[in-house]
């Protein structure tokens, strides 16, 4: 496991407040070859079953998605069944993978029909999966893999819908070890809450337009599990007396803003999604720090964190006064990486509420990310990829927008929300 911080100054005038961008970019190795190396998976499926789930043939789709990811589990796995309509229904309890015919009949009497309480199902996926995150089966010293795949197609309409009760329980969840991947399926469900979903329980929200795509996004989601190497890591940022961290986004693998971190110890902590075999997660935000004598300095001291992973960083620049250093931006990297990662989240805004304001503010900081024109040149290696690949999905962004086309369909929007959320390459 690789972590690089960087910082677009290497050079601060003395006595001066000044302003600097921190990149940290964590590259993982790739993916276990071996069965051996593989993690234990403690899986819970939780489908929706109301009435809408009765069209498109999407109940069916839904149970041969369920059946084919239980069946690829290895028998040391375990894994439960959630449902729900107007309530929730804990079809299996959590099991080995190995016992076959507890699912196949379950699932294969999956019926839609109802209304739609996600709160409950979640709440119930919780408990399921935290007896096993515990230890309580057996799986031995070895932290699994826990993680909710919940599908829906609607929005709740019985129990708690307040996106605040969701976050709640998601934040306790990520606490716990477990995440959950939100599957939109369709055009009516929520995307604003299957994104706080995600967002606080460390996991992903993906956007599905045809139900006959579930099984192939089940497997999916099975092997990217299958190539976790760290469980739940965290970022933990010491910064030099007097600084602060401000405008902090996680990038990728899903981008969003980190309001409110907490601060223990005087550390920033900042939680992470699982690190996944040849996936890279990258961080950024600008840091405040305050005026010094000439001399060099440890502005930050970078760790990851995860039961008995500790990668350390130190990040350290130069007081100078000397205005031919301090004058000078020594990696554009920092500085464009959080430029276009609140561009892409403005975006997001001003589709999701319409407001060609925003999207026009948008269309300005990314502009003025790539306004030196020998950006590409000066830029390498994954650096370069990401910010070409956070470009290209702001442009596709912007041209379906209500700028340029008039208002979108709601599935365009959803589809347009997820491609700028999602910042990693399914596999």
């Amino acid at each position: 496991m690789n972590m690089k911080c960087v910082v677009n100054r290497d050079y601060i005038q003395a006595e001066s407040k000044a302003v600097l961008h921190l990149a940290v970019d964590v590259s993982p190795p790739p993916a276990p070859q071996e069965t051996q190396d593989v993690k234990p998976l403690n899986v819970c499926l939780t489908i929706d079953r109301s009435g809408s789930m009765a069209e498109e043939k999407k109940i069916e789709n839904a149970r041969v998605a369920a059946l084919q990811l239980i069946e690829s589990l290895n028998p040391r796995d375990y894994v439960s069944l959630v449902t729900f309509a107007d309530h929730e229904q804990v079809d299996v309890n959590a099991r080995p993978a190995s016992d076959l015919r507890y699912f196949q009949q379950a699932v294969n009497s999956i019926r839609a029909k109802g209304l739609t309480d996600i709160h409950s199902a979640l709440k119930a996926s919780f408990d399921e999966t935290t007896y096993v995150a515990r230890g309580i089966w057996g799986l031995g010293p070895e932290r699994p893999v826990s993680r909710i795949i919940l599908l829906t197609d609607g929005q709740p309409t019985k129990g708690k819908d307040r996106v605040k009760d969701f976050v709640d329980l998601c934040t306790d969840m990520r606490r716990n070890d477990i995440s959950v991947t939100a599957l939109g399926l369709g055009s009516d469900y929520n995307e604003e809450l299957l994104s706080a979903i995600a967002s606080h329980s460390g996991g992903a929200w993906y956007h599905i337009t045809d139900p006959t795509n579930l099984p192939g996004i089940f497997t999916e989601e099975l092997l990217e599990m299958k190539t976790v190497l760290v469980v739940k890591p965290e970022l933990h940022l010491q910064l030099l007396s007097g600084a602060e961290l401000s405008d902090i986004h996680k990038v990728r693998p899903m981008l969003d803003i980190v309001k409110d971190p907490e601060i223990i110890d005087l550390k920033y902590i900042i939680p992470l999604s699982d690190i996944v075999g040849g996936q890279p997660q990258n961080f950024v935000a600008r840091v405040h720090v305050p005026a010094r004598p000439e001399g060099r300095y440890r502005i930050a001291k970078v760790e990851l964190l995860s039961g008995d992973t500790c990668i350390s960083e130190d990040v350290v620049v130069s007081y100078t006064n000397d205005a031919s250093l301090y004058s000078k931006e020594t990696s554009q990297y920092p500085r464009m990486l959080l430029l276009m990662s609140q561009g892409t989240k403005l975006i997001r805004d001003g589709v999701s509420f319409e407001d060609e304001t925003i999207v026009n503010q948008a269309e300005t900081l990314v502009k003025s990310a790539w306004a030196d024109p020998n950006a590409l040149t000066v830029l390498k290696g994954e650096q370069r990829d990401l910010l070409i690949d956070l470009k290209t999905r702001f442009e596709r962004a912007h041209e379906k927008t209500i700028v340029r086309k008039g208002k979108l369909t709601k599935e365009e929007k959803k589809r347009l929300l997820s491609e700028t959320t999602i910042i990693k390459k399914r596999k």
